[in-house]
């Protein structure tokens, strides 16, 4: 959209040797945004500080280093900018897809390790909204991130669960009862174990980052 976004865009299909497109992972991503700061560097030579692209040379994830530079290097800051511009700009396109109106949930590490700048007033939600003549649609629709880093897992036992249940209804484990059911009920009570603990254990499942 804007003559930075071209440049960057030019920069990107240049870099990886792309003549058609450039994927969104380039950018909305941890090597992405390695790639962005990359790009700054390169079109702002006269405002690079060498010590701040040694810290995130030397750093294992250099992402997250960059994320921490931010606060008080430009050119890091600017990238995480960006970033969260680009990732705005994507979800609020998702949401136009779909109109989830129950709520638009974003889950991985990337939104999870950065939902601070994801909040109502950051330049993620301006990117989300800024769709024009369907803005107010866009307010409809509400935007979290879910915090879990264990989805995977809870996943899984739900799927057990519902296995389960279903099992229980139709009676299919009737024949051999004992060391299924055994198995079911392990199951059932990990469950609702894993379930109280994070319940009322004080974990944060979601945050709400929009309307």
């Amino acid at each position: 959209r804007t003559d930075l976004q071209l440049d960057l865009l030019a920069f990107l299909k240049r870099k990886f040797k792309e003549t058609n497109r450039v994927s969104l992972e380039r950018i909305v991503s941890k090597p992405g945004i390695v790639n962005v700061l990359e790009f700054l560097c390169d079109k702002y030579p006269d405002m690079v500080n060498q010590s701040t692209l040694d810290q995130v040379a030397a750093s294992p994830d250099k992402a997250q280093a960059i994320a921490l530079l931010a606060s008080r290097d430009r050119l890091c800051y600017k990238a995480m900018e960006i970033f969260v511009w680009t990732f705005g700009s994507e979800v609020g396109c998702a949401a136009l897809k779909w109109l989830p109106y129950g709520g638009l949930y974003i889950t991985g590490g990337t939104a999870s390790h950065n939902v601070q700048r994801l909040r109502s007033d950051s330049t993620f939600m301006d990117a989300y909204y800024d769709k024009g003549r369907v803005n107010p649609l866009m307010r409809q629709v509400p935007v979290k991130v879910v915090v879990a880093t264990d989805l995977c897992l809870r996943g899984v036992m739900v799927v057990a669960y519902r296995i389960f249940q279903e099992r229980l209804r139709r009676k299919t484990f009737k024949p051999i009862l004992v060391p299924r059911a055994a198995v079911y009920s392990a199951i059932t009570i990990a469950f609702v174990a894993y379930a109280v603990r994070y319940r009322w254990g004080g974990f944060t499942f979601m945050r709400r980052v929009g309307w």
